[in-house]
């Protein structure tokens, strides 16, 4: 079936008229008259929907796999992306961060790799969509909400079902927002504004990668993806229009800084980081620059392990080989992910009690992975991320102008998403809409060809492309009307006004969603 245009120009077509989806559920109808007979421009078409059209005038046609610009191809769209429903939604979100919470609860409520899809799949079965962004500072859960439900209980109800809590404990840790405020919170949290260190660049990795196992679960649909996806954007966008990551600080520095305070310099020194992975990379890298007199790297995975004291100059060593390079080192920073403490006071060398001084440790994870039990050891001096929030906040306080420029780019991503998601709310009833015109134009253009036999099959071709022109500039003002009254929070309104001057049966949430599962 041709769906009607947003608008369209009558042209005499013969060669090409196809009626087509395109991956994001648009429609699409090409019409070319018999000069076309060579494409122009070839564009390779990846995302299913022609390199771009600003205006009626632009010409393409679909040759094979491939948009190809000719100047006697006419596209005629409705400019609409119908993508999953389109009843009233609101995002909420719940979670808990260093500021909220200490360590020893984080670490109760973080869903790790291993549980971390588990509570994804969770998500999807109360939400329509839905993410989870979980780190060493900060456990977030996002989901999108029909309108009127209370996405904040069901978001802790799950976390206190997942992480086998009380409720009492995940109410007094936790913090809820709805609607554009928790597209804010996501966004600031994207360009570092709520990071320990301010303007940190691997909130960015990890907003990317929670997006990535939400869609591989088919839980984060167009929505979270959008979300996430703009989240992103304004991230790097606050790190190139602004100084708010200018010294490129991370968890890792403040770490390498509070060792250095307090065991004067690593310069001439040994210091072992126990793990390979992001934090673990980023802090053998800076340690690069320290002087360190012997920089091993100890890790689970040799080829991973290896590779990362090659980058740094420093010398791999297995996991059971721990205690060994505990007794002349000055620093352990342990960045390493493990199901149960890798390092506890009966794990701990006797070697240590002959030391000097006390063995610095910092635990950089959550959950940590040094038992806390240690900090009672004589000659063990043993620190946390929450103990590097003092670092920071020294640092935090030099950038507030720079924090006030993020924040306006902040509230321009918000109000843009806000809109983009209002306007969804009207392509059911603009579908609606269409589908009815649709159905009176094709029966009266049948009856009118019955009665014009005698007209060639490009002569018809120019009458049906007439009929659909003349329906699309009529539905054209009704549409706009539609998309205009969501922006505003009026569509409802305008949406009954419209079925009842039209004789239309507004359109229910499953037959919405059986349209979207047909697109």
């Amino acid at each position: 079936m041709i769906r009607i245009p947003k608008y369209s120009t009558t042209v005499p077509a013969d060669r090409f008229r196809r009626a087509g989806r395109t991956q994001s559920r648009s429609r699409w109808v090409i019409s070319a008259s018999p000069s076309a007979q060579s494409a122009g421009e070839t564009v390779p078409n990846r995302s299913g929907r022609p390199p771009s059209i600003a205006s009626p005038l632009d010409s393409y046609a679909l040759i094979g796999n491939s948009w190809a610009k000719h100047k006697d191809v006419q596209v005629y769209t409705d400019f609409l992306t119908i993508e999953g429903t389109q009843d009233p939604v609101q995002l909420w979100m719940l979670g808990t961060n260093y500021e909220r919470a200490s360590v020893e609860v984080r670490e109760r409520m973080a869903f790790g790799s291993e549980d971390l899809i588990d509570g994804v799949r969770q998500i999807g079965h109360i939400a329509r969509e839905g993410v989870i962004l979980s780190t060493c500072n900060r456990t977030e859960l996002y989901g999108l909400f029909d309108a009127g439900v209370d996405g904040g209980a069901a978001l802790r109800q799950l976390v206190v079902s997942a992480r086998d809590l009380p409720n009492p404990v995940v109410s007094a840790a936790t913090y809820q927002q709805a609607g554009p405020e928790a597209i804010r919170h996501l966004y600031r949290v994207s360009c570092g504004l709520n990071s320990m260190m301010l303007g940190e660049p691997q909130i960015l990795t990890q907003v990317q990668d929670a997006l990535a196992i939400a869609r591989s679960e088919a839980v984060a649909g167009p929505v979270i993806t959008r979300l996430c996806t703009d989240a992103l954007r304004v991230g790097k966008l606050a790190r190139t229009k602004t100084g708010i990551a200018r010294n490129r600080l991370s968890i890792s520095h403040a770490a390498i800084d509070l060792a250095a305070r307090e065991i004067g310099t690593l310069a001439g020194r040994r210091v072992v980081v126990l793990g390979a992975g992001e934090i673990g990379a980023v802090t053998a890298r800076i340690l690069r620059t320290a002087n360190t007199a012997d920089l091993v790297i100890i890790n689970r995975s040799p080829e991973r392990g290896q590779a990362l004291a090659a980058a740094v100059e420093g010398r791999y060593r297995p996991l059971d080989a721990l205690a060994d390079e505990l007794a002349d080192a000055a620093v352990v920073f342990s960045a390493i992910e493990a199901p149960s403490y890798i390092l506890g006071p009966a794990t701990l060398p006797a070697s240590v009690d002959r030391r000097d001084e006390p063995l610095l440790i910092v635990d950089l994870g959550v959950p940590r992975t040094i038992d806390p039990a240690l900090d009672t050891h004589p000659f063990v001096d043993l620190r946390t991320v929450d103990d590097l929030e003092q670092i920071a906040s020294a640092t935090r306080r030099q950038y507030d102008s720079e924090v006030r420029r993020v924040d306006a780019l902040v509230e321009q991503a918000v109000d843009e998403f806000s809109t983009w998601l209002r306007i969804r709310e009207a392509a059911p009833a603009i579908r609606a809409l269409q589908e009815r015109a649709e159905e009176v134009r094709e029966a009266e253009l049948e009856r009118a060809l019955r009665r014009l036999g005698h007209l060639s099959e490009r002569d018809r071709e120019v009458v049906r492309a007439l009929s659909a022109g003349i329906v699309g500039k009529l539905l054209h003002q009704p549409i706009v009307a539609l998309r205009e009254s969501s922006e505003s929070g009026r569509h409802d309104e305008t949406a009954r006004a419209l079925f009842d001057l039209f004789d239309i049966a507004p359109p229910d949430r499953k037959s919405a969603e059986r349209h979207s599962a047909a697109d």
